[in-house]
């Protein structure tokens, strides 16, 4: 996968290096040139959260474990596996690198529990829950500069090129029955012709995963950069907090029809 990091990168950049408009372009491009990571990013164990039947309740600080696909569940526990689309900067502030670094891990430690109270089925498993971060992909796809420049263009190039078949082949490791799976991808920049960021990593699942029969549950939402916002909106009107998807896609929705259809 480095490999596909190092191409696709030299890829975007010189695709859009060649477009730069202004003075911020060039140097964002200059920037992702020279200081982009091409480290990878595991996916890692982080918190616990427990539900008693009625309530969702979760840790207050981040207790790291790597996961990879040959890890060995050490408990009979089932998990909470929240998607993300790739790593952007906080995260490689570590050695190694550690998802969800900055405002994201911290908006998940504040807003977890109540987006699983207003989200989640009833009806899943009692008990304690292990909860881990998933990067769909695991490389910086942002080249170290702000998201707008360069992450859709990376995310892209790599997914069709043998990201996504990567990402299947390490849900599939993770994923057992009773297993909660959240997809909790940003939009990204679309055009017409393209799905979002968050439905290209839920096409894979609806595709790839859900036929193998495991049994899970699914939740779709927000990417939780914005959950802090969500929260304290909430919190200050009284208002109920939904922290799900807002607005699809023309072609996600024809995916979406299509699977009515079988």
């Amino acid at each position: 996968m480095n490999n596909l990091f190092n191409r696709s990168r030299e890829c975007v950049l010189n695709k859009l290096g060649n477009n730069a408009l202004d003075e911020k372009d060039t140097y964002a491009h200059a920037a992702a040139a020279n200081d982009s990571s091409s480290k990878v990013c595991n996916d890692n164990f982080v918190l616990q959260a427990n539900f008693d039947g009625e309530c969702w309740h979760v840790g207050t600080r981040f207790d790291r474990e790597p996961l990879t696909p040959t890890s060995q569940r050490t408990v009979a526990k089932p998990c909470i596996f929240i998607v993300l689309e790739s790593p952007h900067v906080e995260e490689f502030k570590y050695d190694p690198p550690i998802p969800a670094a900055g405002k994201t891990g911290s908006n998940v430690i504040q807003s977890l529990a109540l987006m699983l109270n207003n989200h989640c089925p009833k009806d899943v498993l009692h008990g304690t829950y292990s909860v881990a971060f998933v990067n769909a992909i695991q490389f910086q796809t942002s080249l170290g500069v702000q998201p707008v420049y360069f992450r859709d263009h990376v995310f892209r190039e790599m997914w069709v090129n043998g990201a996504k078949d990567a990402f299947i082949t390490r849900l599939v490791s993770y994923l057992k029955d009773g297993d909660i799976l959240i997809n909790g991808c940003t939009c990204g920049k679309t055009t017409s012709k393209q799905r979002k960021l968050r439905e290209d990593v839920q096409v894979a699942i609806d595709e790839s995963i859900k036929p193998l029969g495991v049994k899970f549950t699914e939740i779709r939402t927000e990417h939780p950069s914005v959950w802090g916002r969500i929260f304290n909106t909430a919190n200050k009107h009284k208002t109920f907090a939904d922290y799900s998807w807002k607005a699809n896609s023309k072609l996600f929705k024809s995916h979406e029809d299509s699977l009515k259809d079988t």
